[in-house]
């Protein structure tokens, strides 16, 4: 994935994740990893997309607002 990619991922996720501060502050690292230049590895970009994928079935299971 590219930077902008993971990017766009991190902020939604980082929407979805409010309330969550242990998620919140894991997400933040990596953005702030990315903004500074630098590759996330492989794991981590794995990691987005199952925290991404974990809350979306969350908000999904939990019904419309």
């Amino acid at each position: 994935m590219n930077a902008a990619t993971i990017l766009t991922l991190l902020n939604v996720t980082l929407k979805l994740a409010e309330g969550m501060p242990e998620l919140l502050e894991s997400l933040r690292a990596l953005r702030d990893t990315v903004i500074n230049g630098e590759d996330p590895t492989p794991a981590q970009q794995a990691a987005l997309l199952r925290h991404l994928l974990d809350l979306e079935r969350t908000r999904s299971a939990a019904g419309p607002a």
